[in-house]
């Protein structure tokens, strides 16, 4: 199953836009909202191939961990980290799974910084989680699942 940006839209939506017929709550703490954005990236990026048996715990656990460390003057730096640490962790997985390929995560970090903006411009919540998971999408199709008794990219649909 290739990666579908419609399951992160809809999984942020749970939680970030009041006005989402998918909205449940607002999260209660940092900790929680932690806990909610990294399984909303976490039920995306299972569209991976091939999957990264088991390194999805660890790697949710590195995103919570960095989403801790945001504040109000690294948010989206330190969120875009938070994608960036999980996508390494899956990269590993794959190699632990299928010994003939290797991940490569995607290269360098999403760049979320047009985002705030949406807000503070008076744009809903459903278009700042629009032009993030573009952001994320876009950015998460750059990694590759190498075969590596080839060094052929493995096309089936690998991060696509």
């Amino acid at each position: 199953m290739p990666l579908d940006p419609k399951t992160l839209t809809d999984e942020l939506s749970k939680f970030i836009d009041k006005e989402s017929s998918l909205f449940d709550k607002f999260p209660s703490s940092k900790e929680d909202a932690a806990d909610k954005w990294a399984k909303a990236f976490d039920a995306y990026a299972k569209g991976v191939f091939p999957l990264s048996n088991g390194m999805n715990q660890a790697a949710i656990s590195d995103f919570k961990g960095n989403f801790m460390t945001i504040d109000d003057d690294t948010g989206m730096t330190q969120l875009a980290q938070c994608f960036v640490l999980y996508a390494v962790k899956l990269s590993d997985g794959m190699t632990i799974a299928v010994p003939t390929i290797t991940g490569i995560p995607p290269a360098g970090a999403p760049n979320l910084s047009s985002v705030p903006g949406i807000g503070m411009a008076g744009g809903k919540s459903a278009q700042c989680i629009q032009t993030l998971v573009t952001i994320v999408d876009t950015w998460m199709k750059t990694g590759k699942a190498i075969d590596i008794t080839t060094g052929i990219p493995v096309t089936i649909p690998a991060w696509l």
